[in-house]
């Protein structure tokens, strides 16, 4: 029997949620009882979201300290920021599931951790919810609700700070990101370059490292 799985990601906020995005679907594409919706969370909340979403790259891009403010307050009021995420996106979130009757909700957003939750409790639906973290260590609290059933964390460092924010440990697996199939080197091609160390380069947020 086919699975349908939902994911939920965004594609403006940060390129890192498209790429897992895109791990993902290289995974399930090697499964043939799976099927795998994607959508745009912001979409889900109209015009006035998605221009929101859309504004993600040029303030975080051009203004440093505006990022630092809002990510600083919506941190301090998730539980406000979820309830209003979830009024903008839950009549088109609940013509979705009504369409696609999803076996399993993946969100790969912070923001659609939350409202969703609070739309499926609301309404009395029983969807298994699995959160996976994009950001490495100092993660904001909208990824961390102890009513999904499993949040997948990158690091040990963004667990703990999950179980800061009130998740059951229990609920929390270090499984680390997945990676698309072009980046992974099969550094045993080549005997004779096995021994020399492997270059990377690292981005994340704006910032780049050479290691």
């Amino acid at each position: 029997m086919i699975k349908n799985i939902l994911i939920i990601s965004s594609d403006f906020t940060g390129h890192g949620h498209k790429s897992i995005t895109e791990s993902l679907l290289e995974k399930f594409e090697l499964s043939s009882d799976v099927n795998v919706h994607v959508v745009d969370g912001f979409f889900l909340g109209g015009l006035s979201l998605s221009k929101i979403g859309k504004m993600y790259g040029p303030i975080t891009r051009h203004s440093e300290y505006l990022w630092k403010m809002i990510w600083d307050i919506t941190a301090l009021k998730a539980s406000f920021v979820n309830r209003l995420i979830e009024m903008k996106i839950k009549n088109h979130f609940l013509a979705l599931i009504n369409d696609l009757k999803p076996d399993l909700i993946v969100t790969v957003h912070p923001n659609f951790n939350g409202s969703v939750l609070n739309i499926l409790e609301k309404n009395h639906i029983n969807i298994p919810f699995v959160t996976l973290i994009a950001d490495l260590i100092s993660i904001t609290p909208f990824w961390a609700d102890n009513r999904a059933d499993y949040i997948i964390s990158p690091t040990v460092e963004a667990k703990e700070k999950c179980i800061e924010f009130g998740v059951s440990s229990q609920k929390i697996k270090v499984l680390g990101f997945p990676v698309r199939s072009r980046f992974i080197v099969d550094r045993t091609e080549n005997n004779d370059d096995f021994e020399r160390p492997l270059n990377c380069l690292i981005m994340s947020a704006g910032k780049a490292w050479e290691i």
